[in-house]
């Protein structure tokens, strides 16, 4: 459980950052919120690289939209 839990929490750390949108910031603390239940998952056979892979996809992918919110105004 450690290693998940350290990830999460550098996850945090970053999600505090003053220069980023809320819609990073929530989408970075909903992706440390899913590491912490990342034990579960191995629990269940998934390789570790390829469940981080996953969640980080799920979480900050293209599909989410990010891009507009942390690419700067001209």
């Amino acid at each position: 459980r450690r290693p998940w839990a350290t990830a999460a929490a550098a996850v945090v750390s970053h999600a505090r950052r003053d220069d980023l949108p809320p819609p990073v910031r929530r989408a970075l603390l909903d992706l440390a919120a899913a590491l912490l239940d990342g034990p579960r998952w191995r629990l269940r056979g998934i390789p570790h690289g390829r469940l981080l892979e996953g969640l980080v996809a799920r979480h900050l992918g293209a599909d989410r939209g990010l891009a507009d919110a942390v690419r700067p105004s001209s």
